[in-house]
């Protein structure tokens, strides 16, 4: 009967050694995620921009576009008042900004080249309403 009493004072001495083991584990973890948090607050106006545009508003991940976003777009939509991004399909986009009381539409295309094995990227201005175009 000790025998038994001291084996279960064992097991139980081991495993809360072992969950003290597994929780300090975790908590670098924890930190690195909040060193994550502190680097996005050190994002420059570009990559905030597309950071937001892609994570915040489309919910969508391209590095591509990312980087598309932030040395293509970025200066022509740098002081406007309000921005809007849709995804229209996998290669379409529809960028909207209001600049001085004025809606402006940009159609970004996205494009592959079988010669160079690239992608790229297009843009152009759009005057019609695309939301009767692409959407019913």
């Amino acid at each position: 009967m000790r025998f038994l009493f001291v084996l279960v004072i064992v097991l139980t001495v081991l495993f809360a050694v072992s969950c003290k083991q597994e929780l300090e584990k975790k908590s670098p973890e924890f930190d690195n995620t909040q060193d994550l948090e502190t680097d996005t607050a050190s994002l420059t106006p570009q990559e905030a921009f597309s950071y937001s545009m892609m994570q915040d508003i489309l919910g969508y991940s391209d590095p591509e576009l990312e980087t598309y976003l932030e040395e293509q777009i970025f200066p022509l939509v740098k002081n406007a008042d309000k921005i809007t991004f849709e995804r229209i399909s996998s290669s379409v986009f529809i960028l909207t900004y209001f600049s001085e009381g004025i809606e402006k539409n940009l159609i970004i295309r996205k494009f592959y080249s079988p010669k160079t094995d690239e992608i790229f990227f297009e843009k152009s201005e759009i005057n019609f309403d695309y939301k009767k175009q692409f959407f019913k």
